[in-house]
C-alpha cells in the first residue's frame, strides 16, 4: 500500500495567492478520491525567514496520504497539476510553482531528504542539490514555471516533524467574493479566545492590536497558532467574524518552535542568512538611532566583532538591549546579515542575560571632618571641603556601584514583531516529541 508524500511551494506573491490554501483545496479534492486516506495533518514547513526571495513567511506546505493502488499516483499528480495551475500567482515574475510527489513503501522518508529540508530551514539551499535528490529518489516533479519552488517543495516533504518540536494551526479562508475587502471580524472576541486558550495558542494578540488575521488579497480570514487541535478548534468556536467562511484546515507545521536557530561556537561559523545562537560579550555602550533601533558591538571568545541590531518594533527586547554595557555576558538569537562595512550583523529576535558587568561610577569624596562633599582643586591638587575649607592632596575619587536595571533571563521579541519559526515564551516547557497523536475527526471543514 503506498504512501504519497505531495510537497507544493511558491505558488503565492505579495499580491494573490496562498500556498496554504492550495493545500486546502486539494485536501478537498483528494478526499473525494475513493480510498485515499490521510496519514497526517496537512503540514505548514515554514522555511529560512532570511530567504532573499520570500513572499511573507516563507511556507511550503506537504500532504501525505495512503493509497491501496499505486495506479492512483498518477490521477493525484494530475490533481495537483490542476490545482495549483488555477490558483497560482503565474503572471507574477517573482513565482515559481513547483511541486514534488514523492512515492514510498511505508512512512519512511530517505535521511537524505530530511537532511535537506533541515538544512533549508537553517541555510540557503540550492536548486543543483535539490534536483540530484529528486533524480536519485525517482521523485515526480511540476514545474509552472521556474524550478526553484522545487526547493521548498522537496524540503516540505522532507520535514517529517517526527523527531522534532511541531505546533499546529487552524486556517480559516474566505469567501473569494471577499477577497481584497476588510476582513470582518470580531476584534473583542479574539482577545476573549486569547485569554481562554493562552497559553496553548499565542501570537494571538499585541496590546491594542489582533494578530490573527493577514493583510492583503491572500484568501486567508484568520489564522490561530496552538499546542494541540483540541484547543484550536475550541479558539475557533470563541472567533466570531461578520463574514462566511469558505472553509477551515488544522495543519501541523513547525512553527513557534526555533527550528531555524543554529548554535554557534564562533563568528567565524556565522554566514549569511543564517539563524545563529551564540554567546557573545558585549563590546561597546548601545547607541539608539531615529526611529529607536539600537545598535552594539559585541565579541566571541575569540575575539571576532559582531553588530548587534534591536529593531523599535522588538519592544521589550529593544528596550532591554538599551540599558547593556561592555562587559556584558549575553546570548543572542538571530539572523546574520552583512553590514554595508562590511561588517557581520545580528538582527535580533532574542537575547539571554547570563551574566552583568558591574556599573560603576566615581564620586567626589567626603570631607573628614564635617562629612560634606569636597570639591576638585583642579588636576593633581587634591580637593577642598565646600563647607570647613578642609583642604586634602591625598583624597581621591570614590567608586561607588549603580544597581543595573536590567536582570538575568531571556527576552524575546513582542508578538507583532516575531517571526512564524520563533518559539514564544509561552512554549517553553510544552515543547513535544514524535510523532504520538490521532486525526481529528473535525481536521478540516467546508461550509460552502
Amino acid at each position: 500500500m503506498p504512501f504519497i508524500h505531495i510537497g507544493i511551494d511558491d505558488t503565492d506573491s505579495t499580491k494573490k495567492g496562498c500556498t496554504t490554501y492550495i493545500g486546502a483545496v486539494l485536501v478537498e479534492k483528494l478526499l473525494k478520491v475513493r480510498g485515499v486516506k490521510f496519514i497526517d495533518y496537512p503540514n505548514l514547513i515554514r522555511l529560512n525567514p532570511n530567504a532573499p526571495w520570500k513572499t511573507r513567511g516563507n511556507g511550503a506546505v506537504c500532504l501525505r496520504v495512503q493509497h491501496p493502488e499505486e495506479n492512483v499516483v498518477d490521477k493525484i499528480i494530475e490533481l495537483v497539476s490542476e490545482t495549483m495551475e488555477k490558483y497560482s500567482d503565474l503572471k507574477d515574475p517573482s513565482t515559481d510553482p513547483s511541486a514534488c510527489i514523492l512515492v514510498t513503501e511505508d512512512r519512511h522518508i530517505p535521511n537524505d531528504i530530511i537532511d535537506f529540508a533541515y538544512f533549508t530551514v537553517r541555510y540557503i539551499s540550492k536548486i543543483e542539490k535539490a534536483e540530484k535528490l529528486i533524480s536519485r529518489h525517482k521523485i515526480e516533479t511540476i514545474v509552472l514555471k521556474d524550478k526553484r519552488g522545487l526547493i521548498g517543495a522537496l524540503a516540505a516533504i522532507g520535514m517529517t516533524l517526527t523527531n522534532t518540536d511541531y505546533t499546529y494551526e487552524l486556517l480559516t479562508y474566505r469567501c473569494p467574493a471577499h477577497i481584497g475587502t476588510p476582513r470582518k471580524i470580531d476584534v473583542e472576541s479574539v482577545y476573549l479566545m486569547d485569554k481562554l486558550t493562552r497559553p496553548y495558542t499565542f501570537n494571538n494578540v499585541d496590546e491594542k492590536r489582533i494578530l490573527i488575521t493577514p493583510h492583503g488579497r491572500d484568501p486567508v480570514l484568520y489564522g490561530i497558532r496552538g499546542e494541540y487541535p483540541s484547543i484550536l478548534l475550541k479558539a475557533y468556536e470563541i472567533v466570531k467574524v461578520y463574514e462566511p467562511i469558505e472553509r477551515y484546515v488544522i495543519y501541523r507545521s513547525n512553527q513557534g518552535t526555533d527550528m531555524h536557530m543554529v548554535k554557534i561556537p564562533s563568528l567565524i561559523n556565522a554566514l549569511q542568512y543564517m539563524n545563529v545562537i551564540i554567546e557573545l560579550e558585549v563590546s561597546s555602550n548601545p547607541i539608539t538611532i531615529t526611529g529607536s533601533h539600537t545598535f552594539f558591538e559585541a565579541k566571541d571568545t575569540k575575539g571576532y566583532r559582531v553588530r548587534c541590531i534591536a529593531f523599535e518594533p522588538t519592544g521589550i527586547l529593544q528596550k532591554t538591549c538599551q540599558k547593556l554595557i561592555p562587559g556584558d555576558k549575553i546570548v543572542a538569537y538571530g539572523a546574520v546579515k552583512l553590514s554595508p562595512d562590511g561588517m557581520k550583523s545580528i538582527n535580533l529576535e532574542k537575547l539571554e542575560i547570563l551574566e552583568l558587568a558591574k556599573l560603576v561610577t566615581y564620586r567626589n569624596p567626603k570631607c573628614p571632618k564635617c562629612g560634606a562633599t569636597m570639591k576638585s582643586e583642579g588636576k593633581g591638587k587634591g580637593y577642598q571641603c565646600k563647607k570647613c575649607k578642609f583642604k586634602s592632596t591625598s583624597a581621591k575619587k570614590i567608586p561607588v556601584e549603580i544597581p543595573r536595571s536590567i536582570a538575568l533571563g531571556l527576552y524575546i521579541a513582542r508578538p507583532k514583531a516575531r517571526r512564524h519559526l520563533t518559539k514564544p515564551p509561552e512554549r517553553y516547557g510544552l515543547e513535544k516529541r514524535g510523532f504520538n497523536f490521532k486525526i481529528s475527526e473535525y481536521w478540516f471543514k467546508i461550509f460552502n
